[in-house]
């Protein structure tokens, strides 16, 4: 293998890992804002807040709906949203 088959093999790699890493991520957090476990919510009661990165802004809504009380240990940043002018989901850069 060649010096430019490795550099495709590991930029290849990097990015399947980080693919890979974003979605375990997302799911992750959408699970802990979903379907908190008892240990996030006696966290959540001792005055910690979790900040939610890239969660969608229906996610957000339905958390919202079913949790009103952790509302006050939740901060959303990031948030994706569709657009219907654009036809795309976009992305806000604050929180």
């Amino acid at each position: 293998m060649n010096d430019w088959n490795k550099w495709v093999a590991v930029i290849a790699g990097a990015v399947l890992f980080t693919a890979s890493y974003n979605t375990w991520a997302a799911d992750w957090q959408k699970q802990r804002l979903l379907n908190p476990d008892t240990q996030d919510l006696v966290l959540e009661r001792e005055g910690q807040v979790f900040i939610y990165d890239g969660i969608s802004d229906k996610d957000i809504a339905g958390a919202m709906d079913a949790y009103f009380e952790r509302i006050g240990s939740m901060m959303f940043i990031n948030t994706q949203w569709f657009n219907p002018k654009s036809g795309v989901m976009e992305q806000d850069d604050d929180c």
